[in-house]
């Protein structure tokens, strides 16, 4: 049987952190909403929450159109 490779696709609630420089929380909220902020971990989130899969593909690339499973 020859293995072939799929594309799962998940779904998820997620936390990130963020870091930004402001002098109260009402401007660091500001600054956050406009795009000023550094994510921490790498910009990954740091948990996830009730990952589901939401769809698995084949992608080998000599697979049959209308040969994917949707769950």
């Amino acid at each position: 049987m020859t293995t072939k490779t799929f594309k799962i696709t998940t779904y998820c609630t997620a936390t990130f952190e963020y870091y930004v420089k402001a002098n109260t929380q009402e401007e660091a909220e500001e600054k956050f909403n406009q795009g000023s902020s550094k994510p921490s971990n790498g910009g990954m989130p740091i948990d996830v929450y009730d990952e589901t899969i939401d769809k698995i593909e084949n992608i080998d690339i000599n697979h049959k159109q209308g040969e994917n499973k949707c769950l």
